[in-house]
């Protein structure tokens, strides 16, 4: 298992600050993502089973055809807040004094009354 200083080192290096409660939450989860990489590295493998591109002779899943996008409100619905005809979307976080702080940027994207 993780130690508690291995945890508070991970946690510092991500600019977290941990609770008791989560430094011992934290030392069971990442020990069990790191049992679980030993346990795929004792997986034998040869190079020749480790597939780089797509073959040849692969089966498409489906014929690849274009089709309109038709849920304009739905995908808006989900984006980040609109300026004018530019999204908007946290560029940069930062903390000062243990408070969090978004600076925002905006992305231009071209809207029209028939969607993206």
């Amino acid at each position: 298992m993780l130690s508690r200083e291995e945890v508070l080192k991970i946690a510092k290096l991500a600019r977290l600050t941990l609770t008791e409660d989560e430094i011992g939450f934290y030392q069971k989860q990442l020990t069990r993502v790191l049992d679980h990489i030993q346990d795929l590295n004792q997986v034998l493998t040869n190079k020749e089973a480790f597939v780089q591109h797509v073959p040849v002779d692969a089966e498409p899943f489906r014929e690849d055809v274009a089709v309109p996008f038709t849920n304009h409100d739905g995908l808006m619905k989900n984006a980040p807040p609109l300026r004018t005809i530019a999204f908007c979307y946290p560029l940069l976080w930062s903390r000062t004094n243990g408070i969090w702080y978004a600076q925002y940027s905006t992305i231009a994207f071209r809207i029209s009354e028939e969607g993206l």
